[in-house]
C-alpha cells in the first residue's frame, strides 16, 4: 500500500468515512503530492464529493469550512442539485472580484492542510444527533473540528500526524447540557436552528461556526409545538439574531417558530440552507443598488391591472437557491417576466456578491422589494420595539434602493393596521401585505373579499391574494385556471378603485416564471368566454403604485 493510501485510509477513518484496510498500516508519512494551502487562494470542494463522503465527514468539514474562513475566505463548498447551484454563484464571482481558485476535490485534504490552525478536536458521536449538534457549535467558540468516535482506535494518528489534541469529549452531551456548561457565556449572543446532518445541504453551519453561535436542533416531527426551542430562545434573549430555520421536509406552520420569536424580540434571519455564508460574508459590494426604471403606464382606461410579488424573500437560503435559479424557472439573466421579487436586507452582509449579481443581472421587467416583514422576518403585531423595526427597515431600503416592502402577518393584523408604520418611512410609496393564514390562532378572513386599501398619508398598504400556497395542490400551473376566473369576476366588481388591481403575492417553491405566463393566457381566454369590455393587464408592481397614486379616488 503506497504511502498516500495509507495516509488516506488511516486519517479518513479518523474523520468516519468507512476506509477500512485490510491490515494496521506502518507508520503514515505524508504524500509529497499534497501541498500545503497557500494564502490567496480559494480551494473549491464539489459538494457531491462532500455528500459522497458520508455524515461523520461532512460534520468535520463543514465545522472546518467556517472556521478556516474566519480571518479570509479560502474554503468554497460547492453544492449542486435541487434548488443548489453555487457553482454558478461562484463562477460569477469570480468574474467580478478576480478570485483565484484551485479546485481540491479531496475532503481530507482540508483537514491536513489546516490542521496547523486548529487547537484540537471536540469527540463526537456520529449516532446521537445532540452530540453532533454540540460538537458542531462548539468548534466555533473552542477552536476545535469535531471527530467522530467511530475513528477511537485511530485517533492517535490524528495527534502523530496532524499535531490535534482532543480538547473536550462530548458524545454523551444533549443540546440542554450546552446551556447549562461553562462554554455558553463564550459564545456570540443569538443561535442557528440546525438542520439534521444529512447533507451537504445544511443550515449554515459553516456561517454558525465562524460567527461562534451556539447551534440548536428542534424537529416538528418529534414535537409538533417546536417547545424543545423555548429554552434556548429564553437563554439568548431580546435583539439577538436567529438564523436558520427548522426541519424544512416537515410539514407544520411556520407561525409556530415566528410568533414566538416576535413575542420574544428575537431578530429572525431565514437562512435555511444557504451554503457557504462564512464565504460570501468576507465580499463587499463593489457597485450600488440601483434598479432599472420600469415605464410609466400612459393608458388605464378599461384596463384591470394585475401585478406579482415573489414570495420568500425573506429567506436568504430560500434567494440563494430556488428564487435566482434559472435551472427551476425563476429569476434569470437571459429572460424576463414582469415580477416583484422579494430581498432580505441581511442579503447586503451575508452574500453581498449575491446581491451584486441580481442587480447586475437585472432587466426592466424585475423590480427589488424588501422581504417580509421589513428587516427580518417577524409578526408586527407581536412585535414591542417598532421604532427600531422602522429604523432597520429605513436603512435595509437604502441599501438596497428600493421603496416598496412586504410585511408578513396574520390575517387580522391587515385591518388593525400592523404595517403602517413602514408606510411611515419617509422614502416608502408602497406596503404590499401578505396573510400567513396557516396560524391556527388567527382569525378567518377571505383574501378574496375586496379588502381596501389602507392609506397612510400618500402611502398605499396593498392587501395581495396568494397563489400557489394551498397545501393540497402540487404545483402552481395545477390551478391557474380557476385563479383566472377568479381574478376576472373581480375585475368585474371593481369595488376598491376606479379602474381596479390585483397584487398576487406567488408561492416562489411551487410556481415557475412560466406558469405566470401562462396564467397570462388563462386571463385571456376568460376575457374572450365572458366577451369583457376591459383587458388584463400585467405590469410590475412599482408600475402599479404609480398607477395607484395617480389615479387615487377622492376622499
Amino acid at each position: 500500500m503506497n504511502n498516500r493510501l495509507m495516509l488516506a485510509c488511516s486519517l479518513l477513518a479518523a474523520v468516519g468515512m468507512g476506509c477500512k484496510p485490510t491490515y494496521k498500516p506502518d507508520p503514515v508519512v505524508v504524500d509529497d503530492e499534497w501541498q500545503p494551502a497557500e494564502e490567496g487562494v480559494v480551494y473549491t470542494l464539489a459538494g457531491s464529493q462532500l455528500d459522497a463522503a458520508g455524515k461523520g465527514t461532512r460534520v468535520t468539514i463543514q465545522a472546518m469550512q467556517g472556521l478556516v474562513n474566519r480571518s479570509s475566505p479560502r474554503v468554497f463548498f460547492a453544492v449542486e442539485g435541487g434548488d443548489a447551484h453555487d457553482a454558478n454563484f461562484f463562477d460569477a464571482l469570480s468574474r467580478t472580484y478576480g478570485i483565484e481558485a484551485e479546485p481540491q476535490q479531496d475532503p481530507l485534504w482540508y483537514v491536513w492542510a489546516f490542521a496547523d490552525e486548529l487547537d484540537g478536536y471536540i469527540l463526537y458521536k456520529n449516532t446521537n444527533r445532540d452530540s453532533a449538534t454540540v460538537a458542531t457549535a462548539l468548534a466555533g467558540v473552542l477552536n476545535a473540528v469535531p471527530i467522530d468516535q467511530l475513528a477511537q482506535e485511530d485517533l492517535k494518528l490524528v495527534d502523530e500526524e496532524l499535531g490535534l489534541t482532543q480538547v473536550l469529549d462530548v458524545r454523551e452531551w444533549t443540546q440542554d447540557d450546552l446551556l447549562t456548561s461553562e462554554y455558553w457565556g463564550s459564545f456570540t449572543p443569538g443561535m442557528v436552528m440546525s438542520e439534521p446532518f444529512t447533507g451537504p445541504e445544511n443550515t449554515s453551519h459553516d456561517f454558525g461556526v465562524s460567527r461562534g453561535y451556539p447551534f440548536y436542533f428542534g424537529d416538528p416531527r418529534e414535537d409538533a409545538t417546536l417547545a424543545d426551542y423555548e429554552p434556548i430562545w429564553d437563554a439568548i434573549g431580546a435583539d439577538a439574531p436567529v438564523f436558520g430555520w427548522t426541519y424544512t421536509d416537515s410539514d407544520y406552520p411556520a407561525a409556530l417558530v415566528v410568533e414566538p420569536l416576535s413575542e420574544r424580540g428575537a431578530a429572525f434571519v431565514p437562512t435555511d440552507k444557504a451554503n457557504n455564508l462564512s464565504f460570501y460574508a468576507h465580499y463587499p459590494l463593489i457597485g450600488p443598488m440601483e434598479q432599472q426604471a420600469a415605464e410609466p403606464v400612459d393608458d388605464v382606461v378599461e384596463k384591470h391591472f394585475v401585478a406579482f410579488v415573489m414570495s420568500d424573500g425573506e429567506n436568504v437560503g430560500t434567494v440563494m437557491g430556488r428564487m435566482t435559479n434559472p435551472d427551476v424557472g425563476n429569476f434569470s439573466p437571459t429572460e424576463s417576466y414582469p415580477m416583484g421579487w422579494t430581498l432580505p436586507g441581511e442579503l447586503y452582509e451575508l452574500a453581498g456578491p449575491v446581491l451584486q449579481y441580481l442587480y447586475d443581472s437585472a432587466h426592466d421587467s424585475d423590480a427589488f422589494i424588501l422581504g417580509a416583514s421589513g428587516h427580518t422576518l417577524m409578526y408586527p403585531s407581536a412585535w414591542a420595539d417598532t421604532a427600531a423595526w422602522k429604523a432597520a427597515t429605513e436603512a435595509d431600503m437604502e441599501q438596497l434602493d428600493t421603496d416598496y416592502v412586504t410585511v408578513l402577518d396574520v390575517p387580522d393584523a391587515f385591518e388593525a393596521g400592523s404595517a403602517d408604520p413602514l408606510a411611515e418611512i419617509p422614502r416608502a410609496k408602497a406596503v404590499f401585505f401578505a396573510s400567513n393564514d396557516d396560524d391556527p390562532s388567527s382569525a378567518e378572513v377571505d383574501e378574496w373579499d375586496a379588502h381596501e386599501i389602507r392609506w397612510v398619508g400618500d402611502v398605499p398598504v396593498i392587501p395581495m391574494l396568494k397563489l400557489g400556497f394551498e397545501e393540497d395542490v402540487e404545483k402552481t400551473i395545477d390551478v391557474i385556471d380557476d385563479f383566472a376566473e377568479r381574478v376576472g369576476e373581480r375585475a368585474v366588481a371593481d369595488v376598491t378603485s376606479s379602474f381596479g388591481y390585483t397584487v398576487v403575492y406567488v408561492n416562489v417553491h411551487k410556481t415557475r416564471l412560466s406558469d405566470l405566463e401562462a396564467l397570462e393566457g388563462e386571463f385571456e381566454a376568460w376575457l374572450d368566454d365572458a366577451e369583457a369590455d376591459f383587458d388584463i393587464e400585467v405590469i410590475r408592481p412599482d408600475q402599479l403604485v404609480s398607477v395607484l397614486l395617480e389615479h387615487r379616488p377622492p376622499g
